[in-house]
């Protein structure tokens, strides 16, 4: 009864064995940053939980035909765990290492399950069958993408990788190291008489295989053919005594090997130059294996621990991988060689028994084809030995131990073999009667004490089954968080979404903290927890963020630029909100700054990331120091240094990068080189306004005017022919031209022709129009602009017609109605530009309408009027002085309704005149004539945060925010304000 019930949990077992097996290779999951990986580690363990938790409940005796019997080579595997855990548990990284065991544990318990119940050829048979059924429907799948149907939501889908069919391995090399295994196996199949029509299958996986166009796999396959065929060839050397063929075999496999290298180099040489393949990705492995040996010889006896490769890698990259790094932003996390992998992870004794365990393999697979004493016994034997060879040999291409799929199929074969080579206990013969009724004993058999079954070994079985399962678990939920977190980041770097900017980043840190929780040793969450808090302007959260990330990292360049990127924002961002910021905490954090900065370069001095925020640090450090009243031209040297060193990297940011060294050229007094950069910073962002001054500014400084209307020009034709597109930059090009000419060469009439053409492709932009009025006015004549008016009156779009601020400049002596609907229209049109250099032309159309307003008799109402919208247009232009008088002159004047506001726009041109007393006086005037107007009280909130009464004005911003629209770009901007204020209020108070 007990033997029945150990052969019903055997079957039983077998039959997880196989679901898993299907789960392991076809398995993927879209909600995680990694479809494959997590998945299969997480199905891998619950399998082995359920293989566990069956077979405490019906424990094996020991002895019985289902207990386990030698397992030379999973001694082997065990001890290379027990001396890689020790190797975690004395590294850097613990966690890490041990996360990394975790998966080998599951495999390993995976293996020692197989090696229990495949005890006969026919299991075997079987289990090779289910391998080649479920990598065959994989590779259905590939060729699915290869056809363009694809249900899976892969990320990207326009890359190399891709279009290398990974079908559900993630990577087309993962994909062969799997296929070369499987055609193995199917080799042995098509041995057997009942399953030659595995071929059909084959045909399919190799094909699979072609497309991944992989080159270690055909190497592994002809390794393997080779073992084959001299295992068979000195089978028949009866001179060679049967337990010496396996060394012979492996030694002549040894002997081909280095003479078909030997072959291959001068024919190399002769068809590349070189007397090894040179592509890209070869070259960056040559380089790899450079590193890893050297940091394998660095750490001769423990090595850096399991999983720590990648994170120690990067402080032995050569110029090559620096260079790669810094070109694609990618690092590699493996060795591409597991054996050399193995010796900077565990160091030379973990080196020597993952040896040890592939020439245990081959040795003991090959004795198994030697001395089998059947005919199928030999040809697994074969399979083995050519199966365990290519894995060998594959991995000194790769990683194939270290990837899901072939890893646990390699796993899972060691526990195949150790079954079907180790013999199954036989239960006593029963006696049998003959013909005349008398019993005829069977053999004596030898009484063997009853034993207790394995309840312990079970019991251990199960405790080490649920805690990879409890890691793979804390890993897969992990993954979710990263995978939310990263689609927060996705969304608010799409500026369509600022409106729920707060709550995607409040959602997406959440998330993110839950899976560091989870997955605390991993620096992914805390790197994106630092970008989501820079993209939400809480440097403070940031820098922390950017530290443990670091700490778990501590190598990686762009996790130092990231963390010195930090601190620069802090410091911004403290000098920023205070109105007396401490210079000497500001210096400090950009010291920091500046110390991270360099510990990045130190790792890879090439990187456009690491350099885009240095020379911004040095930037800031000059800028300092110009504050401070210290002379700053070593710091523009630098800064003028560091960007050319960007700009030969290839910059992040290709118009700030220019842009700043044009400015660091001027500031050193070298204007004539500052104009290229500058140029070409145009030509990125040709609208930015700060750059087109710079520009100018330089080309009238060096006296050098022909390669800013070189730019100017060239600008000008792209906007034009872009219509209507690029009206808005025809726009900004324009004035640029027209102040130019009139400015640096003063020669109006170019300028006033150059208008004129703008004219003729825009005539309703009000903005050409003041352009037009600005040059009238500073020419004192307005013919031109009347003959352009009356010409384009026709054809301005939108049935505008001709702006009326026009229309009352051309009348000659305009009525006080005209010069009011003209006042109020530039005003508005100001208003509109405020911020921008177009308003100072709105302000230039303000001056002709205040000159006809003197030669008018008017109502001392309407005149005020007229002035106080001419005022409002002098305001939004910066002209301080001229705004407050009209004001002053005006608001008396006017009804007590208007006052309000009328007197908070005095007040903010009293301000900019610098009056700060003078200024509070007034709007405290204007908040009594309008308590409730929210510009009012806007107005208010910022005078009292210059004035530093904070308290005072967090209540007056909140009381304007509850008032103002919530879709109004006001609204948006007290609100950063009030922001910027509170955080000026945590800040520390100078000393």
């Amino acid at each position: 009864m007990d033997m029945n019930n150990q052969t019903r949990l055997a079957t039983f077992h077998r039959v997880i064995i196989f679901a898993w097996v299907f789960v392991l290779v076809l398995a993927l999951f879209p909600l995680t940053a990694n479809p494959v990986e997590p998945i299969k580690e997480l199905a891998s363990a619950a399998f082995v939980v359920v293989l566990a938790v069956s077979l405490l409940a019906v424990p094996v005796k020991p002895g019985a035909p289902y207990d386990w019997g030698r397992m030379p080579a999973l001694f082997l595997a065990g001890l290379w765990l027990c001396w890689g855990l020790f190797c975690a548990l004395l590294s850097q990284f613990k966690m890490a290492g041990v996360d990394e065991l975790r998966v080998y544990l599951t495999w390993f318990l995976m293996a020692l399950f197989a090696a229990r119940v495949f005890r006969e050829q026919r299991h075997v048979h079987q289990l090779f069958l289910v391998i080649i059924l479920a990598v065959f429907f994989s590779s259905v799948y590939g060729f699915a993408q290869y056809l363009g149907y694809d249900i899976f939501p892969w990320s990207t889908r326009d890359v190399e990788e891709y279009r290398g069919l990974p079908s559900t391995y993630a990577n087309p090399n993962f994909a062969g190291h799997t296929l070369m295994l499987s055609l193995i196996l199917g080799a042995c199949l098509m041995t057997v008489k009942r399953m030659r029509w595995v071929i059909l299958l084959l045909v399919l996986i190799a094909a699979h295989l072609y497309l991944t166009h992989m080159r270690g796999a055909p190497v592994a396959l002809l390794a393997g053919a080779l073992l084959t065929g001299c295992a068979l060839a000195l089978s028949r050397i009866p001179k060679i005594s049967t337990p010496w063929k396996p060394m012979a075999t492996l030694t002549t496999i040894a002997v081909l090997g280095l003479a078909g290298l030997a072959a291959l180099l001068p024919v190399s040489k002769a068809l590349t130059g070189f007397y090894v393949p040179t592509d890209g990705s070869l070259i960056l492995r040559y380089n790899g294996y450079y590193g890893a040996a050297k940091m394998a010889l660095d750490h001769p006896v423990t090595g850096v621990g399991p999983g720590n490769y990648g994170r120690e890698a990067i402080a032995y990259w050569t110029p090559y991988e620096k260079r790669w790094f810094a070109d694609q932003q990618k690092r590699n996390m493996r060795a591409h060689c597991d054996i050399l992998e193995t010796a900077t992870e565990t160091g030379l004794p973990g080196l020597a028994l993952h040896v040890a365990l592939l020439v245990a393999l081959l040795v003991r697979s090959l004795t198994l084809a030697f001395t089998g004493d059947t005919r199928e016994k030999r040809h697994l034997g074969y399979t083995f030995a050519a199966f365990f060879l290519a894995f060998t040999v594959d991995g000194l291409f790769g990683f194939n131990l270290r990837v899901p799929v072939s890893g646990g199929l390699f796993f899972l074969v060691i526990g195949a073999f150790e079954g079907v080579t180790s013999p199954m206990a036989q239960p006593a013969a029963p006696e049998h009667v003959n013909k005349k009724g008398k019993a005829k004993a069977s053999r004596p058999v030898l009484a063997v004490p009853e034993k207790q079954p394995r309840v312990f070994s079970s019991l251990a079985l199960c405790g080490a089954a649920t805690l990879c399962l409890v890691g793979a678990g804390g890993v897969f939920a992990g993954e979710i968080q990263y995978q939310k977190g990263n689609g927060a980041k996705v969304f608010v770097e799409n500026p369509d979404n600022a409106m729920y900017y707060p709550q995607a980043l409040k959602q997406g840190e959440d998330a993110l903290l839950t899976g560091r929780n989870l997955v605390f040793w991993d620096e992914r969450y805390s790197d994106l927890l630092g970008h989501l808090a820079m993209k939400a302007g809480d440097t403070e959260r940031s820098i922390e963020y950017y530290k443990r990330a670091q700490q778990t990292d501590p190598h990686h360049p762009n996790k130092a630029a990231n963390l010195a990127r930090a601190y620069l924002g802090h410091a911004l961002r403290f000098a920023r909100d205070n109105v007396v910021p401490d210079y000497s905490q500001v210096s400090g954090l950009l010291e920091e700054a500046r110390r991270q900065v360099e510990l990045a370069e130190r790792y890879c001095d090439i990187s456009p990331h690491v350099q885009d925020v240095f020379w911004r640090i040095t930037r800031a450090q000059a800028v300092l120091a110009e504050e401070q009243g210290r002379d700053a031209r070593a710091y523009w040297e630098e800064t003028a240094n560091r960007i050319e060193a960007s700009r030969r990297c290839g910059p992040r940011d290709i118009a700030g990068a220019n842009k700043g060294l044009g400015m660091a050229y001027a500031k050193i007094g070298q204007p004539e080189k500052a104009i290229e950069p500058l140029a070409k910073a145009l030509e990125k962002e040709p609208a930015d306004e700060s750059t087109w001054s710079l520009l100018e500014t330089a080309a009238r400084d060096s006296g050098n005017t022909a390669p800013l209307f070189s730019v100017l020009y060239k600008n000008y034709a792209q906007a034009s022919t872009g219509l209507p597109g690029t009206e808005d930059l025809l726009v900004t090009v324009l004035r640029r031209m027209v102040h130019c000419y009139a400015e640096l060469t003063r020669d109006t009439r170019v300028a006033e022709r150059m208008v004129r053409s703008g004219l003729a492709l825009a005539p309703h932009r009000a903005e050409l129009w003041a352009l037009c009025s600005g040059l009238a006015t500073r020419a004192d004549d307005t013919t031109w602009l009347c003959r352009e008016a009356t010409q384009r009156g026709g054809a301005a779009n939108a049935g505008k017609g001709i702006p009326a601020f026009v229309q009352a400049l051309c009348s000659g002596s305009a009525a006080g109605d005209a010069l009011g609907l003209a006042s109020q229209e530039v005003a508005r049109e100001a208003m509109k530009s405020a911020g921008q250099s177009s308003a100072e032309d709105f302000a230039g159309a303000a001056d002709m309408l205040i000159r006809m307003l003197e030669g008018q008799a008017l109502a001392v109402d309407r005149a005020a009027e007229i002035k106080a919208n001419i005022a409002t247009a002098y305001l939004e232009a910066g002209r301080w002085e001229d705004a407050n008088r009209l004001f002053a002159e005006a608001i008396d004047h006017l009804p007590e309704n208007a006052r309000g506001r009328l007197l908070s726009a005095r007040a903010r041109a009293l301000s900019g005149m610098g009056q700060a007393e003078k200024a509070m006086s007034v709007i405290a005037e204007g908040i009594q004539y309008a308590p409730n107007d929210p510009l009012v009280q806007l107005t208010y909130a910022r005078l009292l945060s210059t004035a530093g009464r904070v308290d005072e004005a967090v209540f007056a911003f909140t009381a304007a925010i509850n008032s103002l629209p919530d879709a109004s770009p006001l609204k948006v901007q007290a609100q950063r304000e009030l922001e910027q204020l509170r955080a000026r209020k945590r800040a520390p108070v100078p000393e």
